[in-house]
């Protein structure tokens, strides 16, 4: 997209998985699903945006637009189902929107191992196209990359690894819109070893974060969203101005 501003919590992805999930704790009454339904509905909310951005292929603005008109819908859709049900009900799911780490359990790294032994590898064969993607469409051509096959693949790998983390954590804000500029900061151009840090740098951060949540309120234990909206916050309003500044 060769925007700085995107992220899967902009263009609708987490608002498929909250709206699914949501849906699970307040309607069914269970929490054993919700992992399988954020996936499924981050899955879904991708492939909408896809068809809907499609028009002889997917432009990179289009698709911000589509992205972030679903996320309103998807937004108002999770609102009706939390004031449609009593509080009680409502409760554990206003606590999972915030992204927590709480109830993650061994069974969930498991989940994660087998998500990221699939989807891992795939980005980083995915990795050569992306950067030839960023030089523009034509020059991209030139070097032989197919670009709407370049551009599916890569939004369905991006969109697993979201759906992945956020069916375990929940839409913990700002992790995906901050992490990947500093992991950059550090390491320069995009390259594999840039996504495996832009990884790593994002567990420490919700890992962190959720220490922060835990001990640094005590007795009172708050969500690791709301320490990563803390510090995202102001990040964001920082990246804004750089880039408004550079445009």
């Amino acid at each position: 997209m060769r925007n700085p501003l995107v992220a899967p919590d902009v263009i609708g992805v987490m608002a498929g998985a909250t709206v699914a999930a949501v849906t699970a704790i307040v309607v069914f009454q269970s929490t054993a699903i919700v992992p399988v339904a954020a996936f499924v509905g981050a899955v879904l909310a991708t492939f909408v945006i896809y068809g809907l951005t499609w028009r002889q292929g997917v432009a990179g603005g289009r698709l911000v637009l589509v992205g972030v008109g679903l996320e309103f819908v998807l937004t108002a859709l999770t609102t009706l189902v939390i004031v449609r049900f009593p509080v009680e009900q409502v409760t554990p799911a206003i606590v999972w929107m915030t992204g927590t780490l709480y109830g993650a359990a061994w069974s969930d790294v498991v989940w994660l191992a087998g998500a990221l032994a699939v989807l891992l590898p795939a980005a980083l064969a995915l990795m050569p196209r992306l950067q030839r993607l960023q030089l523009g469409d034509e020059l991209a051509t030139a070097l032989g990359v197919a670009l709407e096959p370049s551009r599916a693949g890569l939004l369905a790998v991006g969109a697993g690894l979201a759906a992945t983390a956020v069916a375990v954590a929940g839409p913990v804000k700002f992790v995906a819109l901050m992490i990947p500029h500093v992991a950059r900061l550090l390491a320069g151009p995009l390259t594999g070893g840039v996504l495996v840090l832009a990884g790593m740098l994002g567990a420490v951060l919700v890992v962190g974060s959720d220490l922060v949540a835990q001990h640094a309120f005590s007795p009172t234990s708050l969500p690791a969203g709301i320490v990563t909206a803390a510090i995202g916050a102001p990040y964001f309003l920082f990246l804004l101005h750089r880039v408004n500044r550079h445009a």
